[in-house]
């Protein structure tokens, strides 16, 4: 089973830290079994995102889907067959508008919490 975590890091077997998928991006395709991520999503100005300061661990940009859509764009060539998706949303990051939701048809469900 491979199982990644994108928090602002991400982890497979092994240790390693990162950004983005895009250096583990051949080594995972159509490998990941359970994807977690839980990003920064607070909606912010987008110069926030990626700054050196505290905000950067919260700054998702606009509507707080700056972060979040770099990586939806790469959900579908890294989940295996019968890979699950989970990732941490608020109301104003518009999930039922997700581009995941358009790209492989992955059922919102919205927990109140």
């Amino acid at each position: 089973m491979c199982v990644l975590l994108c928090v602002l890091s991400l982890s497979v077997s092994c240790s390693c830290c990162c950004c983005q998928v895009e250096p583990l991006k051949c080594r995972l395709q159509r490998r990941v079994d359970l994807l977690i991520f839980n990003p920064p999503y607070v909606v912010t100005p987008s110069e926030h995102i990626g700054s050196r300061q505290l905000e950067a661990s919260w700054a998702g940009g606009v509507k707080g889907r700056q972060v979040m859509d770099r990586l939806f764009v790469q959900v579908p060539t890294l989940l295996s067959d019968r890979g699950v998706f989970y990732v941490v949303v608020v109301r104003d990051n518009d999930p039922g508008r997700s581009r995941l939701n358009i790209m492989i048809n992955v059922e919102v469900c919205t927990p109140n919490v």
